[in-house]
């Protein structure tokens, strides 16, 4: 079942580790048409059944598509950085191995796209910085777990590799029984774009307001292929804001930021959220509300995900 891994002979003298440039070429190919392949291609496919709602959200991208918010959404992350790791290991192992004319491990390939994708996350919140260091930092960690200092891919013993079926057998379980039943019954994504009372064009906007000063704002969600009752709706926000007028599809809620409203959506249904916002006093950064978490029944079953907005919300700024 398991396979030992077998240098077919360096491609570079001994004593001398495949260069970073070469590596990072197809580190950075494996990555990009990885992402291709899992966000764009396979997000798309699934959009058009709509059933399963994949939010690239403020702070997301194809290394976690969901909001962390509880074991589930931990459970499904995981299960989606199986696959990542899988589909883009594999690129990556076949592209080394065929311009370094070597058999690397996969179940190392495998560990260096696990690191240099996520370690990024421990270091920076910004989407950019993330995309930028896992490109310069997964043909380092290729580099050193990958191969040893006689250029030379590592070996694992046998019942540590990993075979082709192996692989095939973790995507498919990742997939089945926890990426799609999570987003299938998490299926809220930003659909609609936020605006405010200076503007707002369904991208991130920074309105200027004086202390006191009312906003209007709003987003627009979209749901699944299947009916549900939103239950409560909380908006989560930046400091010194305060929130009123809340309202769901035109009912309004009793209370500003959570209610027992019922709201039914049919299937493909848009849930559409409109409040007012003012800021107490002026913040150091840039304040609005970045996420929203939803409380509702699906086929019986009460749950709840946060959404973020994305490029969707509107930040308020002050005038001093």
């Amino acid at each position: 079942m398991s396979s030992a891994v077998v240098g077919a002979g360096p491609a570079v003298p001994p004593g001398r580790t495949p260069s970073y440039g070469r590596l990072f070429g197809s580190a950075a190919f494996a990555q990009i048409f990885g992402g291709i392949l899992l966000f764009y291609l396979g997000g798309i496919t699934l959009s058009l059944t709509r059933l399963v709602g994949i939010s690239s959200g403020q702070g997301l991208f194809i290394y976690a598509p969901w909001v962390v918010d509880g074991p589930w959404a931990v459970a499904a992350l995981i299960g989606w950085g199986a696959l990542v790791a899988i589909v883009i290991g594999s690129l990556l192992r076949g592209r080394v191995e065929r311009r370094l004319e070597v058999e690397p491990s996969r179940a190392l390939i495998i560990a260096s796209v696990a690191i240099g994708g996520y370690a990024p996350w421990l270091l920076t919140s910004s989407v950019p910085g993330r995309t930028v260091l896992s490109l310069l930092l997964m043909p380092a960690v290729v580099r050193v777990l990958v191969f040893d200092s006689t250029a030379r891919p590592r070996r694992l013993p046998g019942r540590f590799e990993l075979s082709r079926r192996q692989l095939l057998i973790g995507a498919v379980v990742a997939v089945c029984a926890l990426v799609l039943p999570y987003s299938l019954l998490h299926p809220f994504s930003v659909n609609g774009s936020g605006t405010s009372i200076g503007g707002g064009d369904g991208s991130t906007a920074t309105a200027t307001v004086s202390p006191g000063q009312e906003a209007w704002l709003g987003a627009g969600l979209q749901s699944g292929n299947l009916p549900l009752t939103v239950t409560s709706v909380r908006l989560i926000h930046g400091p010194d804001l305060a929130i009123s007028d809340v309202k769901s599809n035109g009912s309004p809620w009793p209370a500003p930021e959570i209610s027992g409203v019922r709201i039914h959506l049919k299937a493909r249904g848009q849930l559409w959220i409109t409040y007012h916002v003012k800021l107490d006093a002026c913040p150091t950064n840039p304040s609005g509300v970045t996420r929203i978490r939803i409380t509702y029944t699906q086929l019986g079953l009460p749950l709840e995900q946060t959404v973020s907005l994305a490029d969707n919300d509107t930040l308020l700024t002050c005038n001093t």
